[in-house]
């Protein structure tokens, strides 16, 4: 709600639309509260509002990545969407420091094959750009804020629900690393960034060319055998990621031991995609 205040003082309520996007994981109870203070601030202010409802559980299944990456995935396919049928070109999210510090953490403990980057400032998904304001921002300030401009915002009670490992670091690891360095969110950040900086500056050295396509198939040459790890991590990486597949350690482990074994050798990398090693490096193809 933060956000929305401060954009539509920015920009104007008429050039501002808001989005509520229900994922289907919480009571019905919750999710009407939240859309209740979302529909009175907006036509409080004559901002532009719409409530949609996102098939997580289905994805979830269906990929078998998690609640975390469908959800994920299909907030920012929605988003696009409704950008592309109102002719926006940028979306912001409310994305704040206490977020990007749970997200390098989350990396760490998971083994992400994506490195250690936090929540990133900027992206573009789909030709939209997304934009994320608040990551030098705390929680705590945020809702400060909100406290002192009179700004309605809600809390949702999935957050503390320590089942999910995301809200457990958030309710205990966190709280406990603040114990030893009060700052400790805001040095994971510039950690997770001098990380980001060195993986973009190995990507920029990618050499693309060892990456083509045959029809649906994706194939990356044998020349990146014998490169150095790193490079092979990033190449595998940047094939991930074209195929829209959560990166992760154990996922490009296994691709790089397939690149030792002999011509012939299959291993299904995930729900839709499986990759063979041939002669002239491996091949990425869909499950048929």
């Amino acid at each position: 709600m933060a956000l929305l205040a401060v954009c539509a003082d920015v920009f104007g309520p008429g050039n501002v639309d808001a989005v509520y996007l229900d994922h289907g994981l919480r009571s019905p109870d919750g999710v009407a509260q939240d859309i209740a203070v979302v529909r009175g601030y907006c036509e409080a202010r004559n901002i532009g509002w719409t409530v949609r409802k996102l098939p997580i559980v289905a994805e979830a299944k269906r990929t078998k990545d998690g609640l975390e990456a469908a959800g994920r995935e299909w907030r920012y396919r929605m988003l696009a969407h409704l950008c592309k049928i109102r002719r926006y070109t940028t979306v912001l999210t409310a994305h704040h420091r206490s977020d990007s510090a749970e997200t390098v953490l989350l990396k760490v403990v998971r083994g992400s094959g994506q490195g250690l980057s936090g929540i990133r400032r900027t992206r573009v998904y789909n030709g939209v750009t997304i934009l994320r304001p608040f990551l030098d921002v705390s929680k705590t300030e945020l809702h400060s804020y909100c406290d002192l401009q009179g700004i309605p915002y809600v809390i949702d009670e999935s957050n503390y629900d320590v089942r999910f490992s995301r809200n457990r670091i958030r309710q205990r690891v966190i709280p406990e690393l603040q114990e030893i360095n009060p700052e400790v969110e805001r040095e994971l950040i510039r950690f997770a960034s001098r990380i980001e900086d060195m993986s973009d500056y190995i990507r920029s050295q990618l050499p693309l060319q060892w990456i083509s396509t045959e029809k649906n198939d994706h194939i990356v040459s044998d020349k990146m055998n014998g490169e150095h790890r790193t490079l092979q991590h990033a190449l595998l990486l940047e094939v991930m990621t074209r195929l829209s597949l959560i990166p992760s350690s154990a996922r490009v482990n296994s691709l790089i031991q397939l690149l030792s074994e002999l011509p012939g050798k299959k291993i299904q990398l995930s729900k839709r995609w499986y990759v063979i090693r041939t002669t002239s490096g491996l091949r990425f193809t869909p499950v048929a």
